[in-house]
């Protein structure tokens, strides 16, 4: 299936579009609060594991993403919008730096707009080397994608892979670290 396919199925059905099997795995190591990733093979599992993530998020988020045409901030805006009030409640945060040669998504621009530029940060980046796309939520969750090409509305969902910890402070602290190093350093740039 394509990117823009399993979008509008989402948006249509939500998470009951993913297999009874694959939500019976992710309920196991969640029950568990498995450190192990969870395997994320395709864009609907991405959608999936990433709509869990926010929400169960309450503090902060911290997002490296690419510029393509992935629609999946609109796609997922319901829960993200839910995790945002409960974190701008909280004084915390959404960071997101977004690598590429493209715009900066409008769903991130009104998202500042609903919820303010103290709650919703965001800068643009270039880089000669690809980097690994990661979302880290309240030092526990990390999805962590494996590196791709620009992903296109034409790409073919499995193409894009990652490892998702619903319970790893380590691995999720580490990833934070990194982040805000990165997005100190781009500060200072002009």
């Amino acid at each position: 299936m394509k990117i823009i396919e399993v979008e509008r199925l989402y948006l249509e059905k939500g998470y009951n579009q993913v297999d009874p099997d694959y939500r019976a795995l992710v309920d196991i190591f969640r029950k568990l609060n498995a450190k192990e990733p969870i395997p994320n093979s395709d864009y609907l599992h991405g959608l999936y594991l990433n709509d869990l993530m926010f929400r169960g998020t309450s503090h902060h988020i911290r997002m490296l993403n690419g510029t393509g045409e992935s629609n999946w901030l609109d796609v997922l805006k319901d829960s993200i919008s839910k995790a945002l009030a409960r974190i701008k409640e909280r004084n915390g945060f959404l960071k997101a730096i977004f690598v590429g040669g493209g715009e900066t998504p409008d769903a991130i621009r009104k998202l500042q707009q609903k919820f303010g530029d103290q709650t919703v940060k965001f800068m643009m980046a270039r880089t000669s080397e690809p980097v690994r796309h990661f979302i880290a939520c309240d030092s526990s969750m990390l999805r962590l994608e494996d590196v791709h090409r620009p992903i296109t509305q034409e790409m073919m969902s499995n193409s894009i892979k990652a490892s998702v910890y619903l319970n790893n402070p380590g691995k999720t602290k580490t990833m934070e670290d990194e982040f805000d190093y990165i997005w100190d350093y781009l500060n200072t740039q002009d």
